[in-house]
């Protein structure tokens, strides 16, 4: 199957250049979330406090000058190591490992503030929101998983015997949860385990192997499972909003593009991609990386129309350390561009702008805002784009003049 953008079919994409760094005097930043509907992202820092930017992209260079933004604010917090928004509602939720969470709301000033300060005494490894109601999932290090309902109401608390280590929920408001040893485990809405549901993990086979020393076949010991990273199930996000008190379902909410054919991706720490159509899919394309690499994955992506995802990982063959790379994959699990950075740069957190023309990455010291570039199978110049015509794409529902490669950004983000 072919991936498209901009009604072209994709051959290779490339993180070429960086067009804007945004340096951090004290610690690292720690994640980067973006707001698609505001053209919004939330720049998370290790010592506290959280930026939300609003970039200006310039026409003639594709940069954006120092300091130069639409929209910046300040959240005064403290440390915090990771962020998911709701675009649904408009709201950012921000959590710290020891256990502190914040929800944070936007006034009719167009300024955020925080609306929900609360601490479960507990250690937080991640949060993640319903798809469409209003409820987020607080999953601890222990194995602890706590469903809530805003602003702070809890529906049910589960203990697991494994270590959690990362969550999503799906259209059907079923709860997706990663474990340690590479296991999957789905509750439903009323947090009931569906134990008919099981979602292998890929270990190598064992292999035979010929051994010269003692001239005779062995047999290769089977590999410890790797560890799950990251489990994200595609959806849109609508181009309305609702107030707290209309909840979305599945009846009311706008009909969206065509999204990707297998929605549900499982990350592992050994670079292997699952791409499912849904929980109960028996036959899962898989994404494997080239042996050359020595792989540890550490973060991924879905692009922002879920024609790609972006991941990230470390490999230790180079006589300099650890050097990060990063890799893009079709959603149906091909191969199709590997870059990578600085050997002393860590890689914290990853970001897609809604043009899927530039990546954010939280780095050691920065706020890197960089160009993908593309080439298709019927170009013979690579991502030829008159640059006179392009402009800040302001988020989703924002319409850009283009010739040849930028569109309606809505229509951008399907394969029309």
């Amino acid at each position: 199957m072919n991936t498209y953008l901009d009604g072209k079919v994709i051959k290779e994409m490339r993180y070429i250049r960086h067009v804007h760094d945004r340096e951090v005097k004290k610690g690292h930043v720690a994640f980067v979330e973006p707001n698609y509907n505001r053209a919004l992202f939330a720049i998370g820092y290790s010592t506290g406090n959280i930026d939300l930017i609003k970039p200006w992209i310039t026409a003639n260079d594709r940069s954006i000058s120092d300091g130069a933004y639409e929209f910046e604010q300040t959240l005064k917090c403290e440390p915090m190591i990771g962020a998911a928004w709701n675009e649904y509602h408009q709201k950012l939720i921000s959590w710290g490992e020891t256990g502190i969470y914040k929800v944070w709301a936007v006034d009719d000033k167009g300024l955020w503030h925080s609306i929900v300060n609360m601490n479960i005494h507990d250690s937080i490894s991640m949060i993640c929101w319903g798809k469409y109601d209003y409820g987020y999932a607080i999953l601890s290090p222990r194995g602890f998983i706590r469903v809530m309902s805003f602003p702070n109401k809890v529906e049910w608390i589960k203990q697991l015997p494994k270590r959690a280590t990362c969550c999503d929920s799906t259209l059907e408001a079923h709860l997706i949860v990663g474990v340690e040893g590479g296991e999957v485990i789905v509750f439903d809405e009323d947090g009931n385990e569906l134990k008919n549901i099981k979602i292998p993990c890929p270990i190598d086979p064992q292999l035979e192997y010929f051994d010269p020393e003692t001239h005779t076949m062995q047999t290769r010991e089977l590999s410890k499972p790797p560890e799950i990273i990251s489990i994200q199930y595609f959806a849109f996000v609508p181009k309305e909003h609702k107030p707290l008190d209309v909840p979305y379902t599945a009846d009311n909410v706008p009909a969206p593009p065509k999204g990707p054919p297998r929605p549900l991706i499982i990350v592992y720490s050994n670079g292997k991609i699952q791409f499912l159509k849904n929980t109960e899919d028996t036959e899962p394309v898989l994404y494997k990386p080239d042996r050359a690499y020595n792989v540890k994955a550490t973060l991924a992506k879905w692009s922002a129309s879920g024609k790609s995802v972006v991941m990230v990982w470390k490999d230790d063959r180079w006589n300099v350390g650890q050097q990060m790379r990063g890799l893009f994959v079709s959603n149906e699990g091909g191969e199709l561009g590997v870059f990578h950075f600085a050997p002393s740069n860590e890689i914290y957190g990853i970001s897609w702008h809604a043009t899927e023309r530039y990546l954010q990455l939280a780095m050691d010291n920065k706020f890197q805002y960089g160009r993908i570039d593309y080439s298709f199978e019927d170009d013979e110049l690579d991502d030829s784009v008159d640059d006179k015509n392009l402009l800040l794409v302001e988020g989703y529902q924002k319409h850009v003049k283009k010739t040849g490669v930028l569109r309606k950004a809505w229509g951008l983000l399907t394969n029309t």
